[in-house]
């Protein structure tokens, strides 16, 4: 199902909040820079730069439904 062009609700609640909240984008730009060439390479590395950015969203992704492919994508500026 998806939703908004994302995989579904939950990815495109995580990257509204990450692309929409400038201290959220700051962190996370940071978070990121740290990386090999300023880009995540997996989603693993993605859902650990959100992981220390967010701990949820404030109206309740479930992370666990996150596409993290997609969300990789949106840290990296694609």
């Amino acid at each position: 199902m998806s939703y908004q062009g994302w995989s579904n609700r939950d990815t495109w609640n995580v990257a509204l909040w990450l692309d929409n909240d400038e201290g959220l984008y700051n962190r996370y730009r940071a978070e990121v820079s740290l990386y090999p060439g300023g880009k995540v390479k997996t989603a693993a590395q993605a859902r650990e730069v959100v992981s220390r950015v967010m701990s949820s969203t404030p109206d309740g992704a479930n992370f666990k439904r996150v596409n993290w492919t997609e969300i990789k994508d949106v840290l990296n500026g694609e």
